[in-house]
Formats: C-alpha cells, structure tokens, sequence
C-alpha cells in the first residue's frame, strides 16, 4: 500500500512536466484557449493581413528573380508557421523586399533568375538560413541582438 502511494506521489509532477514541454515546443497550446474569445477579430485581422500581404508577396517573388506563385506560398507557409511556432501572439510574419533584394543579388550571379537552377539554388539558401535560425533558437542565442546596434 506505501509503495503505491509513492508511485501516485512521484507521477504527481509528470502531467505538469509535460504541459511545460508542450508549452515549450508548441506555444500555440497556451495561447489557443485565449482564440475562443476573439475568433471573429483574429478572423477579420487574418483576412485583412491576406489582402495586403498576397500581392505583395507575389511582387517580392518577381523582385527576387522568382516565378509569381512562389511569392503566393512565401505568404501564406511562413505566416502560419510563424503563427503556430512564434513566440508572441503579435508577431507579424511574411515576405520583405530586403529578403527579396538580397536573395537576387546572392543567387542572380550563379543562374539565370526564373530558370529551374535558380529555383534549386534559392531553395538550397531558404534550407541553410532556416536550419541556422533553428539552430541559433534552439540554442537560445536570441539574446544576442541587444549586441547589435539600432539605426
């Protein structure tokens, strides 16, 4: 009977292990019973951000060397990323012009924009600057920003 007891004692902190971790990893899990109560302005604010970020991601997309649909997905794949892995319920995420500029003056010079090399090429970038990102937030190297200084 006493060792049961301390079986049920010791398993007490596992659930709220757990939730910490899954908190940790999915921040959206803390974060989605808080949608129940805006859903209709979150909703309204999505579909306004939609309208103004969709063409312009397309504009980014021919900026960058890149066929217009390809502008359509970089839109839409990072934001709900972004909005499921983010760390703050405010943050906005999507397509830049800066982005763009500096992924055609990186790639243009290696093919010809547009063609399936350059494609491959720009993917290859989009690849190695993501796992580095990951990389740097699993590490907790965010901090290192306030080293940098602002304009």
């Amino acid at each position: 009977m006493g060792n049961s007891t301390v079986s049920l004692n010791a398993g007490y902190g596992t659930p709220l292990l757990i939730k910490r971790w899954l908190n940790l990893i999915f921040p959206f899990v803390a974060w989605i019973p808080q949608v129940k109560k805006t859903w209709k302005s979150d909703l309204f604010a999505g579909l306004t951000g939609a309208i103004v970020v969709l063409p312009q991601g397309v504009a980014f997309a021919m900026i960058a060397g890149l066929p217009p649909q390809y502008g359509l997905y970089t839109a839409i794949v990072p934001a709900i990323i972004a909005a499921l892995f983010g760390s703050s319920r405010h943050l906005i995420s999507g397509p830049t012009t800066a982005i763009s500029l500096v992924i055609f003056a990186s790639i243009g010079g290696l093919a010809q924009p547009g063609s399936p090399e350059y494609i491959k090429l720009v993917f290859e970038l989009t690849l190695l600057v993501g796992v580095l990102q990951f990389v740097m937030g699993v590490a907790r190297m965010g901090g290192l920003i306030i080293l940098f200084p602002t304009l």
